[in-house]
Order: structure tokens, then sequence, then C-alpha cells
């Protein structure tokens, strides 16, 4: 098979992924999307997916290894870096491992260069589960002072 018909096959399966998330069958998700990464491991969009849904089947660790792995690759571009960034942090909080999703989304702002609201925000929220409640707090008035706008 070529790259090309990899990378198409790779979207199909990545599609049905979607759409069986969408209807709740996330059994059949998570096939899907394995098989996604599986046809093309540089799908990052499947490995966020499949965090996700992975997540909401309460296997937090399982996703977070899922996003490890597309972070493990060399050559990831910095988008999809923090794009993944964003999403272990999601799963290491979903597993309670709050000091790690904290240090995830750090890392991300890092890649980014300048504080994000949306992440300031995320951070905050960590730093509070994780019963950090003042630091939280100072992520919180970052967040409000950072000046770019969350995004939805």
């Amino acid at each position: 098979m070529t790259d090309s018909q990899s990378a198409v096959r790779a979207r199909q399966f990545y599609q049905q992924g979607i759409g069986f998330y969408s209807r709740g069958q996330l059994s059949e998700a998570v096939d899907a999307l394995r098989h996604a990464i599986r046809a093309a491991s540089d799908h990052v969009d499947a490995r966020i997916q499949l965090g996700i849904v992975l997540v909401a089947r309460g296997k937090a660790a399982e996703g977070l290894e899922v996003i490890e792995t597309g972070l493990a690759r060399r050559d990831l571009q910095q988008p999809d870096r923090i794009r993944l960034l964003v999403q272990a942090s999601s799963c290491a909080a979903a597993a309670n491992q709050y000091q790690d999703a904290r240090a995830y989304l750090e890392r991300a702002m890092e890649l980014g260069g300048m504080p994000d609201a949306h992440i300031l925000n995320q951070v905050a929220a960590i730093c509070c589960k994780g019963g950090e409640f003042d630091v939280g707090f100072d992520y919180f008035l970052k967040a409000a002072t950072s000046g770019s706008s969350p995004e939805e």
C-alpha cells in the first residue's frame, strides 16, 4: 500500500471512529481509531480522538499512552505537538495525575510562546483539582489579563 493509500484509509477509519463516537458506540470508535493510527501513525487527529474516547471509557491511562506515543514522534509539527500536549493533560487529569496534567499544559504554553487564556484556564482548573488553590487562582488571574481570547 502506498503512503497516499494509507492516508486515505486512515482518514476513512478516522471518520468511522468519529461517527461511532457521536453515536455512543465507544468500543467500535476505539477499534476504528486504532485502525486509523495503524494505517498512518502520524494521524494526530486520530490519536487525539482516541485519547478522548478512551477517557470516556474510563481508560485514561491507556489514552495517555496513545498520546505519549504521538508526542515521541520527532517529525511532529509544533501546532500538533501543542494539541497533543493539551490532550495528554486531559488524559492525565482524568487519571487523577494532576501534577503531570499541569506539566503537559505548561509545556504546551512554552511551545506556544505566549500565554493563551484557554490553556491558562485549563492549568488553573487542574491546579484546583489537585488541591493547589492559590496557584490555580494565580493562573485564573493570568488568564483574565492575558489579552488572548479563549478558544471554544
